[in-house]
């Protein structure tokens, strides 16, 4: 159930509604609806967090002990889309759901062992058109699909040689873009972009990328032409890769960040992070960095979102906080704490797990910020 209005928060932002106590695994915004997965799939009303329709899931997609639901969940046409792996089954499963009724559409189930364990198995998906694509995170052998929208009739899979990322999927034109690592056993970490023919499953260039990326789930930044993403070279710095999308020729400049790009607003990108980062894309120069006060480069940070009409930047830790930032200088305007508000913690495992009520993915939609957790929460505030 959606609770609506708090007392706490900030003084500039208001809690208009919230999904608490783990029910939010992942969520999808489509207009004025919001689709959150967990132990139910629920339709809220953007604006209110008014509930429209539920209806009941295999599991508790959001319990966090029993399996990894992918990035990528969304609302394409007229059906509902995501991925997850159950660990005791060792079993990834993409769902399509029936967006007006909410009825399972298909289901298509690709089991594989949990071998590496430096990481977290689960299923990314990305849906346009007719077609949905997905990557295994974790699976030896074929490890990206592409499935028919309608009745879930696979049309082609292969190999990408190493292990997809925990990170969303992109498409661009004719192309999807897939994140690989290999998982070696030293600590020369690279990654790697495979640009992959829609229609057939074909390579069509590959680039290299040095160093990791810890905590990228979201997709990379595509504008122009031209692919943005980072990788983490070191606990304060990193690199920023420009990569153009025609044939895979890539640009790297070193940046004081591991944070990934989320927006481009002119020659402006804003990077996640600690310190969060505006990097002006024409010189090739850092135009602000804002670094955390307090508690000073928590080990985790949620990417960011823009509010361009009014101009803010929004950042978070996985602790508590939500930073609202200047778009133009960087500069602090407001704190969103998001642990203030009660959880219900004793009747769920995942504050217990994670010992963290921070923010994981935030997005900006109709001038509201949306708020995942951590903890399975959904936080929506507005502008006072």
């Amino acid at each position: 159930m959606a609770l609506v209005g708090a007392a706490c928060g900030s003084p500039d932002h208001e809690l208009a509604w919230s999904v608490r106590r783990g029910q939010v695994g992942e969520f999808a915004i489509r207009d004025g609806d919001v689709v959150t997965i967990g132990e139910r799939l629920t339709v809220y009303e953007a604006a209110t967090g008014h509930p429209r329709r539920h209806a009941a899931l295999p599991a508790d997609l959001a319990d966090v002990t029993r399996g990894q639901l992918g990035p990528g969940a969304m609302i394409a046409g007229d059906a509902i889309v995501f991925g997850w792996y159950d660990f005791a089954a060792e079993t990834g499963t993409i769902f399509c759901f029936d967006f007006g009724t909410l009825q399972p559409r298909w289901r298509w189930q690709i089991p594989w062992p949990w071998r590496q364990r430096t990481l977290r198995p689960t299923v990314a998906v990305i849906a346009s058109g007719e077609h949905v694509y997905a990557t295994a995170t974790g699976k030896d052998g074929d490890n990206l699909f592409a499935f028919r929208l309608a009745d879930g009739r696979l049309l082609w899979s292969r190999s990408v040689e190493t292990f997809p990322t925990e990170s969303a999927l992109a498409l661009t034109g004719d192309r999807l873009i897939v994140r690989s690592q290999l998982w070696a056993r030293t600590r020369d970490w690279h990654e790697q972009l495979d640009a992959i023919a829609l229609a057939d499953g074909r390579r069509l260039w590959r680039t290299w990328l040095i160093g990791e990326a810890k905590h990228h789930t979201g997709g990379p930044l595509i504008d122009g032409g031209h692919l943005y993403t980072t990788t983490r070279a070191g606990a304060d710095r990193g690199y920023l890769y420009v990569v153009r999308l025609s044939d895979g020729r890539t640009l790297r400049d070193e940046i004081e960040t591991a944070g990934a790009p989320f927006a481009k607003r002119a020659d402006t990108l804003y990077l996640g992070g600690a310190p969060a980062l505006a990097w002006d894309a024409r010189t090739r120069r850092a135009l602000w960095r804002a670094p955390i006060d307090g508690d000073a480069h928590p080990s985790m940070i949620a990417g960011g979102a823009l509010d361009d009409a009014h101009a803010r930047v929004f950042t978070g830790d996985s602790q508590r906080f939500v930073y609202v930032l200047a778009a133009d200088s960087g500069a602090l305007r407001d704190r969103i704490r998001l642990d203030h508000y009660p959880r219900f913690e004793l009747l769920r495992p995942l504050k217990a797990l994670y010992g963290s009520y921070g923010a994981r993915r935030l997005e900006v939609h109709r001038g509201a910020l949306f708020v995942g957790t951590v903890d399975g929460s959904l936080f929506v505030y507005r502008p006072l």
